[in-house]
């Protein structure tokens, strides 16, 4: 499911039309949308590492979209400190969607025995980065747990949460801020 049919499925439900719409971590361009990304590229608005959004002011985006983006981040205090900032630019009632890797759909996957080595390699970069780039490494692995202690960590009480498991080795998790 491309990143376009994800947003259109989760805009129709909601009304964004007062907020920035932020895609971290993105490369394709989509209407409305600001691309915050790591490395520059022709549609990357914000050059920017996800733990310093402070070309951002608080409390301006409706949505956060980050796909794919919080895997490449330590678990020391880098983890912590990018989900923080992502608190910190929602606005009221803005909502965060997160997608990483399901190590553990990943893991039960891996040990089928039926699998091919291409098949076996293709998890294996799921699992630890694609080394594409530089910034292509995965440094930390999740499932829905601890996923969702992560994020309850970084969010206040007043916060609620919804996970829901997808097909596609992933989880996600919507976030809204209050």
């Amino acid at each position: 499911m491309t990143f376009a049919v994800r947003v259109a499925i989760l805009a129709s439900a909601m009304d964004f039309t007062l907020g920035m719409l932020l895609n971290i971590g993105g490369t394709a361009r989509a209407p409305g949308w600001t691309i915050l990304n790591i490395a520059p590229g022709p549609a990357v608005d914000i050059v920017a590492d996800c733990t310093d959004l402070s070309a951002i002011p608080d409390d301006v985006c409706a949505l956060v979209y980050a796909s794919h983006v919080l895997e490449h981040l330590g678990y020391d205090k880098v983890l912590l400190t990018a989900l923080r900032e992502i608190r910190r630019v929602l606005m009221p009632g803005g909502k965060l969607m997160v997608s990483v890797p399901d190590l553990a759909v990943l893991c039960r996957h891996f040990i089928q025995p039926d699998l091919s080595d291409s098949e076996r390699a293709t998890l294996i970069q799921t699992i630890f980065g694609g080394r594409s780039d530089p910034y292509d490494v995965h440094l930390a692995g999740f499932d829905h747990n601890i996923l969702g202690a992560y994020l309850a960590h970084a969010r206040s009480e007043e916060h609620t949460s919804e996970l829901q498991s997808l097909a596609y080795l992933v989880c996600r998790l919507l976030i809204e801020k209050k």
